[in-house]
C-alpha cells in the first residue's frame, strides 16, 4: 500500500470503532482457478455461439443471462446454488420484460421504475437468494428500458433463459458424482484451521478457524432436505462442527494451564480433515492424560474421528431441528411483510428453526501462553 493511502487508513483505524475496522478490513484470499474459468466459458460460449451462426443477438442475450447467473454462483451446497442463479436468472427475464414493455411510453417509465424498485427491495428481504434476484430484476429493467434489441421481448427473454440453463448445467456438473462435496469441504477446512491450531496459537489462527466455522454452520446447514426429515450425512457433518468448537475450547483450557497439546489428537484432527476429503478414516486416539485440559482435548478428539469414521449421533443429541418447504417459505413472507410494514423492525429468518451454533469460549486474542 502507498504511504499515502497507509497514513490515511491508519487515521480511520483510530477514528472508527474497533468491529468496524474488522468488518471492512480486506482479507487476503488464494486465486480460484476453476471457477474463474467456469465463468470465462459460461459468458463466452454463448456469445460465440451466436456470432458463428449468425445471430448476434441471441448470443448476446444467451451471455447476459449466463453472466446474470454465473455472479450468484457463491459457495454452497448444490441446491442452495441452483435456487441462487435460478431465481437470479428469473428475476434478469422478468425484468427484462417489464424493461422492454414500457420503452418508449415517455413518462410510463418512472412509475413503473418506482414499482420494480418497491417489489425488488422486498424480494431482497427473503435471503442471499432474493437479494441477488431482486438486484438484477431491477438492473434488468433499466437495461431493457434504455436499450432496445431486435426481435420481440417474448422470444428474447426465453433466449435470456436459455443462458441461465447453461450456466446452471455447467455449475452444478460434478453434483451427480459428488452430491456432498461443498459441504464435506467446508468441514474439512475447519479442521485443518483446527489443526493450525495446534501448533501456531497466534491470534491470526484463532480468528481463522472461527470464520471456517461459521462459513462451514452456513454451508452446512444451508444444505436442507427437501422433506422436514433428518439427513444422517447432514446430522453426521453438524455434529462434527459441534465436536471442533469443543477441541477448540479444549485447547484453549490447555493454554491457561501453559501446557502444550500432545501430538496425537493433532495428528487425529489431521486424519479427520483427510477423511472428509476422500482419505482414509482417522486412528483412534487413547483416553489418557493427567488434566481436566488434556482429558477434555482427548474425549473431544475421539468423538471426532468416531463421526468422522461412521459413528452415529444419539438421537438425544440432535443437532438440529429440520424443517420443511411450508415453514421455510412462511418465514420468507414474513420477512417481507416485515420490510413492508417497517423498515426499522426485523423478523427472524428462515433458520430461525436451527439450532445455532456453539458459541466458541475464550476471547479473540491469542490463545497461547503470554510471556
Amino acid at each position: 500500500m502507498p504511504p499515502l493511502f497507509r497514513r490515511a487508513a491508519d487515521r480511520l483505524i483510530d477514528a472508527a470503532p474497533g468491529w468496524l475496522v474488522e468488518t471492512v478490513r480486506p482479507a487476503p484470499a488464494a486465486l480460484r482457478w476453476w471457477p474463474m474459468l467456469r465463468m470465462a466459458v459460461a459468458v463466452t460460449v454463448p456469445l460465440l455461439a451466436g456470432v458463428a451462426a449468425g445471430h448476434v443477438t441471441a448470443g448476446l442475450l444467451s451471455a447476459m443471462g449466463a453472466m446474470n447467473a454465473g455472479m450468484a454462483n457463491r459457495d454452497g451446497p448444490y441446491r442452495a446454488r441452483i435456487i441462487r442463479m435460478g431465481a437470479t436468472g428469473a428475476a434478469g427475464a422478468l425484468g427484462y420484460l417489464i424493461g422492454a414493455a414500457v420503452r418508449d411510453h415517455g413518462w410510463w417509465v418512472v412509475p413503473v421504475m418506482v414499482a420494480v424498485s418497491v417489489l425488488s427491495a422486498l424480494i431482497s428481504a427473503g435471503g442471499g437468494a432474493g437479494s441477488a434476484a431482486g438486484l438484477q430484476l431491477l438492473v434488468m429493467t433499466v437495461i431493457a428500458s434504455g436499450i432496445a434489441l431486435p426481435g420481440p421481448p417474448g422470444p428474447n427473454a426465453l433466449t435470456f433463459l436459455l443462458g441461465v440453463l447453461w450456466v446452471i448445467a455447467l455449475g452444478v456438473a460434478d453434483w451427480p458424482l459428488h452430491p456432498r462435496a461443498p459441504e464435506e469441504t467446508s468441514v474439512a477446512q475447519v479442521y485443518r484451521a483446527l489443526g493450525l491450531l495446534f501448533t501456531d496459537r497466534a491470534a491470526d489462527s484463532l480468528i481463522a478457524f472461527d470464520t471456517a466455522l461459521r462459513n462451514a454452520y452456513d454451508t452446512v446447514l444451508g444444505a436442507r432436505s427437501p422433506v422436514g426429515e433428518l439427513d444422517p450425512g447432514r446430522t453426521r457433518l453438524v455434529a462434527l462442527l459441534n465436536q471442533a468448537s469443543l477441541i477448540r475450547n479444549a485447547l484453549l483450557s490447555l493454554c491457561h494451564e501453559e501446557r502444550e497439546p500432545p501430538q496425537e489428537p493433532a495428528s487425529a484432527v489431521e486424519g479427520v480433515a483427510a477423511s472428509l476429503t476422500g482419505g482414509p478414516a482417522p486412528a483412534a486416539v487413547r483416553h489418557e492424560g493427567d488434566s481436566p485440559a488434556v482429558r477434555a482435548l482427548f474425549s473431544a478428539v475421539q468423538g471426532a474421528v468416531d463421526l468422522a469414521s461412521g459413528g452415529d449421533v444419539a438421537a438425544d443429541q440432535l443437532p438440529y431441528e429440520p424443517v420443511g418447504y411450508r415453514s421455510r417459505l412462511r418465514a420468507v413472507l414474513e420477512k417481507m411483510c416485515g420490510t413492508a410494514n417497517s423498515s426499522g423492525s426485523t423478523r427472524s429468518g428462515s433458520r430461525s428453526a436451527w439450532a445455532s451454533p456453539p458459541r466458541s469460549a475464550g476471547s479473540a486474542g491469542s490463545i497461547g501462553p503470554t510471556g
